[in-house]
């Protein structure tokens, strides 16, 4: 059981393959804190604050099956609890495999593991009852550039994979409600510092710990023409982007085919980068290409990427499965999604870490995604151009395909998960103020709050 009177129990300290980190099961889970690799600070906090299950989707149901529930909370009567101790798995045990093709080739150092089940059946007394399980993973991976994080393969990086898993049975009555929405909140509390290996290595460690910046873009499907490239500068890759990020965003990253159709797959938003927000001089800004000093999660890469016969010396991993994902094709990218749950929503939101509601102990999530941020900060979005103490949210929606009830339906969320790179700039092109990214923003400004990539 849950301990209902400690809800952030003593946290154990982790420290091996170039990582350090605290751990422990709270009354959200399996939370991770203090996040460093090679001694640089990547997170101060991650967590699943939320899982959300429904027999219908939000703008049908009727919500007399919802649950909203915490991990590992015994205050709910559903409840769902850690059945097992924590464990700490590597390659001598059982190889921390990714459980997406996309990502199952990259090399991960160890994992950790928490597993739970649910106190008493979902729908029960009803043909469709059953026991929710869940797991949670977070894979830890090496640092290197094999295999490669970015077409050009030219960024030193390592990985950070925080798997959360579910399953429901097959249902025994379609005509009575059964499991058909999945929906899991995740807060990423990153916190870079502004520190390079030359501080480190003499033991320095006077750089700025809370301020950060943030971009986010979206991809070009596919290269610019010549003339196009040298009028627009790096800018050309992108149909959309806000670097740095003007003010606090809550939008649209994924739509699957499920409501909300309204969102056309050419509003979305591809990836976001958040980076020391460096003081002065050529450093005011994200070092690119390769954002070398930068935290990047991407859940879509431009077609041009995942295309083999664009691989060219300068871009020698084009057409690798990590820059393909589902349902890519030569003019449109795919999403980097578990193959077993195609039909996915991502929405996802950066803010400032101020507000008490906000707060990683509260695990903070709300019905409407948007509405957690909306309803507590009001109409006007943050100023967060000069850098501050961000947090990236990112809500994951799962639709069962209706078509397939008589198999089990389940898969993993979050297998793109993110690669951090701390290593300065070797290359011959550094484009240190404003960066090979241009900073500008080219997007949709109609909703202060829902701005969506033209």
């Amino acid at each position: 059981m849950a301990d209902k009177t400690k809800s952030d129990p003593e946290l154990k300290t982790l420290f091996r393959d170039r990582w350090f980190l605290r751990y422990g099961v709270m009354d959200s889970g399996l939370v991770i804190r203090d996040v460093r690799h090679d001694g640089f600070n990547l997170a101060k906090d991650i967590r699943v604050t939320r899982v959300w299950i429904d027999t219908e989707y939000p703008v049908k149901s009727d919500r007399k099956h919802e649950l909203d529930l915490k991990l590992n909370d015994g205050w709910n009567q559903f409840g769902l609890l850690a059945t097992d101790d924590i464990k700490v798995r590597d390659s001598t045990t059982e190889k921390p495999v990714n459980p997406s093709s996309a990502f199952s080739h990259y090399t991960n150092k160890f994992e950790l593991t928490a597993s739970y089940r649910s106190n008493e059946a979902y729908l029960k007394d009803t043909p469709n009852h059953c026991i929710l399980d869940v797991k949670q993973r977070y894979q830890f991976g090496n640092y290197g550039t094999n295999p490669a994080h970015e077409p050009t393969a030219s960024l030193k990086a390592t990985r950070l994979f925080p798997l959360l898993s579910f399953k429901f049975p097959p249902v025994e009555d379609k005509s009575q409600p059964y499991p058909k929405y999945f929906r899991a909140d995740y807060r990423l509390d990153i916190n870079l510092d502004n520190i390079d290996e030359s501080e480190l290595t003499k033991g320095s460690r006077s750089g700025d710990k809370t301020t950060n910046k943030a971009a986010i873009f979206r991809d070009r499907e596919n290269p610019p023409g010549r003339m196009e490239a040298v009028s627009m500068g790096i800018s050309s890759l992108f149909d959309a982007l806000e670097k740095p990020l003007p003010r606090e965003i809550v939008s649209w990253g994924l739509v699957a085919t499920h409501p909300p159709s309204r969102i056309s797959k050419q509003q979305t938003w591809d990836n976001v980068h958040i980076w020391p927000a460096k003081k002065g001089g050529l450093r005011g800004s994200i070092s690119t290409p390769g954002a070398f000093h930068a935290f990047h999660c991407h859940w879509r890469w431009g077609a041009v990427a995942g295309d083999p016969d664009k691989k060219s010396s300068l871009a020698p991993a084009f057409g690798q499965p990590q820059f393909k994902g589902s349902g890519w094709s030569r003019s449109v990218g795919g999403a980097l999604i578990d193959e077993a749950i195609p039909q996915q929503n991502l929405r996802f939101a950066i803010t400032k870490n101020d507000l008490p509601e906000w707060a990683a102990e509260k695990n903070p999530s709300t019905r409407d995604f948007r509405s957690l941020f909306v309803d507590n900060r009001g109409r006007s979005p943050a100023d967060l151009s000069n850098g501050d103490d961000l947090v990236l949210w990112i809500s994951f929606e799962v639709f069962r395909n209706e078509d397939n009830l008589s198999s089990p339906w389940g898969g993993t969320l979050f297998v793109n998960g993110f690669y951090f790179a701390h290593n300065p700039d070797t290359t011959q092109f550094e484009f240190g103020a404003g960066g090979a990214y241009e900073s500008g923003v080219y997007s949709e400004n109609a909703d202060p709050w829902e701005r969506l990539a033209r």
